[in-house]
């Protein structure tokens, strides 16, 4: 399988910005998505690839970044849809689990994608359905240099957990937590792209301090991170196959 077209899809503008800045991205204007979307695009061509990265722009109504899972999946879908992406690709800032090694800045590969807030009756077959559940395609061969963790995210539309999602958390074996990667995930399965994600630790999650002020107090240096990996992981893509595995 070929990787001469590549799409990052990122939640906030501040999780985009130091990827665009690095890359030498420049924003299409207008878009080519729907119009309707507030999703801005950004793409160039480096190293004979063309890389786009789209963001999900901002909520007309609130004027705040559309994070959370539905926008990830409408933006996803519409995205390869029209840019047809030959290897997708979720970044952005995640919470970590200090109990499973997480720190702040540490950027993780992850390599599986389950819900927690998608609870389902205890006694019914949709359980599985609930918990989702995909894996990431196989991009080992491309981690030459690079300075990361592996481990599993769980996705919900919360920032605060209830008591039954942190229990479906845990049994997740989740070592950090995100609002997109697994929707993403899920529009990846379905179309059939090869999908992986890159996670910077902003927060931690199982201590006492409040996840807003860690964010605040570490998202820069968290996004720092994840751009420089995600760029030696884009430099060290050549023409061998991505491995897809569902």
């Amino acid at each position: 399988m070929k990787t001469d077209k590549i799409l990052i899809i990122v939640a906030m503008g501040i999780e985009a910005k130091p990827i665009v800045k690095q890359l030498g991205l420049t924003e299409l204007v207008p878009h080519p998505l729907d119009e309707d979307l507030p999703t801005r695009v950004f793409h160039e061509k480096i190293n004979n690839k063309d890389i786009y990265l789209v963001q999900s722009g901002k909520c007309k109504k609130h004027e705040l970044s559309r994070v959370g899972t539905q926008p990830a999946s409408i933006l996803a879908w519409e995205a390869i849809k029209e840019l047809n992406p030959d290897l997708l690709i979720n970044a952005g800032t995640a919470g970590g689990y200090r109990s499973k090694g997480a720190e702040i800045g540490d950027v993780y590969l992850c390599n599986e994608f389950k819900y927690h807030h998608r609870l389902m009756a205890p006694i019914t077959n949709f359980v599985p359905y609930g918990v989702g559940h995909h894996h990431a395609c196989e991009v080992s061969q491309f981690l030459a240099g690079l300075t990361i963790k592996k481990g599993t995210v769980s996705t919900g539309d919360s920032i605060t957990c209830s008591k039954e999602e942190n229990l479906q958390i845990f049994e997740n074996n989740a070592t950090l937590k995100d609002m997109e990667a697994a929707a993403i995930a899920d529009v990846a399965f379905i179309k059939n792209v090869p999908f992986t994600a890159f996670k910077a630790i902003s927060d931690i999650v199982d201590i006492n301090d409040s996840t807003l002020e860690q964010f605040n107090e570490n998202y820069k240096a968290a996004t720092s991170n994840l751009a420089k990996e995600l760029i030696l992981f884009l430099n060290n893509l050549t023409e061998n196959p991505v491995i897809y595995n569902h």
